[in-house]
């Protein structure tokens, strides 16, 4: 059963609604809302209601000013860790990226996408930026989505991910934060040019 907030519901009303059609009770309904909000998919309103929150381009580029601020700071904790072990795993996920990316799984290629990025992060054992990164990563999901299927992204999304695994196996810290920072930016810029 599919539902869709198209517009303002109120919360007590929609949840009460959902619950009943769902033959649940309302706290799997409540919960389902909080996970959208947090997501960035749904606007909750106290008092008022639930509704379907819009894309803009100031969102996007809030989200992408604050990852750009701290994934570099995850690169360069990262780095000094990294061992072969790491590698090997990172060019595992990046080889399934480009798998997905070939035969235009754009849903595959984008959760792929974001396991490259938390591994590139996890050897600085730093728990808040992973979770920081993944929060970050479900509040951008809705604008990824947009730009995914477009094919020459997937191409430039290698040749990034490519260049920046490079630049951490020959522990070149400063030039990874560049490339990293350029590869937010080609996405930044790929969305906002559709949306």
């Amino acid at each position: 059963m599919r539902f869709s907030l198209s517009s303002m519901f109120p919360v007590n009303g929609l949840t009460r609604t959902r619950s009943r059609a769902l033959d649940v009770s309302l706290i799997p309904v409540r919960e389902g809302l909080r996970l959208l909000a947090a997501e960035g998919l749904v606007t909750i309103t106290p008092h008022r209601g639930a509704y379907v929150s819009e894309l803009s381009h100031d969102g996007l580029l809030e989200i992408y000013r604050i990852c750009q601020a701290r994934e570099p700071l995850g690169i360069d904790l990262a780095i000094p860790q990294m061992t072969d072990q790491d590698f090997d795993k990172i060019q595992a996920v990046q080889q399934r990226f480009a798998e997905a990316a070939k035969q235009q799984n754009h849903a595959l290629a984008l959760q792929i996408n974001q396991e490259f990025h938390v591994l590139l992060y996890t050897p600085a054992r730093q728990p808040l930026l992973l979770e920081l990164v993944s929060s970050l990563a479900l509040r951008s999901a809705c604008y990824r989505q947009m730009y995914s299927s477009i094919l020459a992204r997937d191409e430039m999304a290698i040749a990034d991910h490519t260049a920046i695994i490079a630049a951490c196996r020959y522990r070149e810290v400063d030039r990874a934060k560049v490339l990293l920072v350029e590869h937010l930016r080609h996405t930044v810029e790929g969305v906002l040019s559709i949306l």
